[in-house]
């Protein structure tokens, strides 16, 4: 089994839950949370901010907007993500699986017996440079494209069916008595297995393509 060395930034990193941030705009609103959140959060963000600002620590940004986008609360979300992550942000998720893979894919092909992942896998420049930059100056720009209604409302109904979904997996699972961990590993078999076939099926086609050249 290959060991896997993961690149990590020059300065610890923090990735916060989108509720946690939520919590977060909602304390700088002002509005009506328990008293243990308000004084729980309330000294985390302080925390959060105060390391940021001293170029101690990352907090960026994932694919959260997602989540949040066009909802109650948004702009505060924004702006609250924008404080603490100074606009710094991870590569997509799809792009960091992908980007994974590949390093995978070459480490086996290779037979090496280690799988690095660069850094540039989860960040597009390099994080602590941007934030040493950005602390230079007394502002930072952050864009926020706005989804088209249409989009969002598409978005939402996939959200919504995907749920029902998934609810219906887990009312059959209980009546079969079929734990979550059943469940994850009888998932993480067909993903194996379809990656087995899709490489099978790579590996012939590529073949018959040598085939074809090689009789031209």
């Amino acid at each position: 089994m290959p060991k896997v060395v993961v690149e990590k930034p020059r300065l610890p990193t923090v990735w916060l839950d989108t509720s946690v941030v939520i919590k977060f705009a909602k304390i700088t609103k002002g509005e009506a949370i328990s008293a243990e959140d308000q004084e729980r959060y309330g000294k985390l963000r302080a925390i959060l901010l105060s390391k940021v600002r001293g170029g101690r620590l990352l907090c960026p940004e994932g694919d959260q907007p997602e989540e949040f986008e066009g909802k109650r609360l948004s702009a505060e979300v924004y702006r609250t993500f924008d404080e603490l992550s100074l606009g710094i942000g991870f590569t997509h998720r799809v792009g960091i699986f992908d980007c994974q893979c590949q390093h995978g894919m070459r480490a086996f092909l290779e037979k090496a017996e280690t799988i690095s992942i660069p850094l540039t896998c989860f960040f597009r420049r390099d994080p602590v440079h941007d934030l040493e930059e950005r602390l230079k100056r007394d502002f930072v720009i952050t864009v926020h494209p706005h989804t088209p209604e249409d989009l969002q409302k598409g978005a939402d109904d996939a959200r919504a069916f995907l749920a029902g979904e998934v609810e219906k997996i887990r009312q059959e699972n209980r009546k079969q008595g079929k734990s979550f961990q059943n469940q994850l590993d009888e998932e993480k078999r067909a993903y194996r297995e379809t990656c087995d076939y899709l490489y099978e099926h790579y590996v012939a086609k590529a073949a018959r393509a040598a085939a074809t050249l090689a009789a031209c």
